[in-house]
């Protein structure tokens, strides 16, 4: 999200002279609206920033400044200590010491210049699960690279529900969610059909 943000802001920002006023005026009001709504991005940690960071594409996070890059990945470590002290944990002594310096080395990796333009095209999960060593941190990047990047997919599900819902107050909860997934797999099977005739 980091790198889409920021690519975007660049976008808006650039040369002005080009544009007429009334674009310019539009996209000064967009890159306001952009800068307040992802300004967390910008200025705290966030899990956004958090998943940019093991991500190989983006792990030198580029798009934000030093102090919060430190903040970034001291979250990280934090997390993982917190995520191997939980009660099913048996382990937590042995791993955590590994975790803890595979994130310190893939900082290092992710940071170094000469490895920037190998790492920009490589998929993050299969970069990850490729290296051996790294076997350990695994679960933490499966985790934080999983997280929807928007909640538009939610809010579809829920408008979907409501829609199917609407005028039908003795529908039972275990109906709706019934419907609510025939029209899910109705709609994939719809959009699949679409790509096979193009």
């Amino acid at each position: 999200v980091l790198p889409t943000v920021h690519d975007l802001l660049q976008k808006l920002t650039a040369d002005p002279s080009i544009d007429s006023e009334l674009v310019v005026r539009f996209k000064g009001l967009l890159c306001a609206a952009v800068s307040s709504r992802f300004y967390d991005l910008f200025h705290e940690v966030t899990l956004a920033g958090m998943a940019s960071a093991i991500d190989p594409r983006t792990g030198d996070l580029p798009h934000v400044d030093q102090e919060l890059r430190d903040k970034i990945w001291a979250r990280l470590l934090q997390d993982a200590q917190d995520l191997l002290r939980g009660p099913s944990s048996d382990n937590a002594a042995d791993v955590l010491p590994i975790i803890m310096s595979i994130l310190k080395v893939v900082r290092t990796v992710f940071e170094t210049k000469s490895n920037r333009a190998s790492l920009a095209a490589v998929d993050p999960l299969t970069w990850w699960r490729s290296r051996c060593n790294f076997h350990a941190a695994f679960p933490l990047v499966r985790m934080l690279l999983s997280i929807p990047a928007s909640n538009a997919s939610a809010e579809r599900t829920f408008s979907g529900a409501g829609f199917l819902a609407e005028g039908r107050e003795s529908l039972s909860l275990q109906h709706l969610e019934m419907m609510c997934i025939i029209r899910h797999y109705l709609n994939q099977f719809s959009e699949n059909e679409l790509e096979k005739s193009d």
